[in-house]
C-alpha cells in the first residue's frame, strides 16, 4: 500500500498504536509488530478471510507475528474485546458469528459523538488537524483508484476518530470505540457491496466544512454520511448471516 502521509500523521512519539491516541478500537497504523499484528488480523475477520468458527492459535500468533507471550494474550484481548473472537483457553481462541446485539444503538451513539465533534472541529478550525485530514483525503483517493477497499476503510477509521479526538473527549472516544468495533464485518460488506465511492464524496465535504470553518456544512455532512452507513449496516445484516453460513451460536 503506497499511500502513507497521513498514516504517520495517527501516532505520536512514544505511542505504539493508533487506538492509544485517539480511542478507537484499531490498532490500525502502528510503528512495531504487535500493532500490526493485530490489525493483520482484525482484517482478515472483518474481511471474512477468517470464517466465523475458525481457530486461532496462540503459538501461531506468535510464530507468524514473532510476538512474546505476553504481547500475543494482549493482541487476542484487544480481538476478543472487539467481540471478534472468543477465547476458548488459555492458548486459543475461536472466531466468533455474534450479531451485534443493538445495532440502531450502536449508530445513535456514533451519530451523537460525531455529529457534535465536526460541529467542534468546524468552528475551532486547526491547521495541523486540516492537513492530516487533506493527506487522509487524498490517500483514500488513492486507495479507491487502486480498489484496495482495505486500505480505504483503515483510513476511514483514522480519519473519523482524528476529529473526535479533537473534542477532547476522551470518553467520548472510548464510547464511540465501542459502537464502532460491533459493526466493522458489516461495514467491510457494505463497502464490499459498492459504497466505497459515495462515502469518500461525503468524506471529501466533511473536510472541506472542517477546513473551511462551516459548522453548518460540516453538521450536515456527517449527517448524510452518517444515515448512509445505517442504510448499509441495516441492508447488510442478512448479508452477514449468509456468510457466516449457519454457523452463529
Amino acid at each position: 500500500m503506497g499511500y502513507g502521509k497521513s498514516f504517520a500523521r495517527a501516532i505520536l512519539p512514544g505511542c505504539s498504536c493508533a487506538f492509544q491516541l485517539f480511542g478507537v478500537e484499531v490498532a490500525l497504523f502502528a510503528a512495531d509488530a504487535p500493532g500490526w499484528a493485530f490489525s493483520a488480523l482484525r482484517r482478515r475477520i472483518i474481511s471474512m478471510e477468517l470464517l466465523p468458527g475458525v481457530i486461532i492459535n496462540k503459538q501461531e500468533v506468535i510464530a507468524e507475528f514473532g510476538l512474546s507471550s505476553a504481547l500475543a494474550d494482549k493482541i487476542l484481548l484487544e480481538l476478543s474485546r472487539a467481540e471478534l473472537i472468543e477465547m476458548r483457553s488459555k492458548s486459543s481462541a475461536v472466531v466468533t458469528a455474534k450479531m451485534p446485539a443493538n445495532v440502531r444503538a450502536a449508530v445513535f451513539i456514533r451519530a451523537a459523538i460525531e455529529i457534535e465533534a465536526v460541529r467542534q472541529a468546524a468552528m475551532h478550525r486547526d491547521d495541523a488537524l486540516c492537513e492530516m485530514l487533506r493527506n487522509n483525503i487524498g490517500d483514500q483517493e488513492e486507495a479507491v483508484e487502486a480498489g484496495d477497499v482495505g486500505g480505504f476503510e483503515s483510513l476511514d477509521g483514522v480519519m473519523h476518530a482524528a476529529i473526535v479526538a479533537t473534542t477532547g473527549q476522551g470518553a467520548a472516544s472510548l464510547i464511540l470505540d465501542a459502537a464502532r468495533a460491533s459493526l466493522d464485518r458489516m461495514r467491510w460488506l457494505a463497502l464490499v457491496r459498492g459504497s466505497v465511492a459515495e462515502s469518500l464524496d461525503q468524506h471529501r465535504l466533511i473536510v472541506h466544512a472542517i477546513c473551511e470553518g462551516e459548522p453548518e456544512l460540516a453538521v450536515a455532512g456527517i449527517r448524510a454520511h452518517l444515515d448512509l452507513v445505517v442504510a448499509n449496516t441495516l441492508d447488510d445484516v442478512p448479508a452477514f448471516r449468509a456468510g457466516c453460513s449457519g454457523r452463529f451460536n
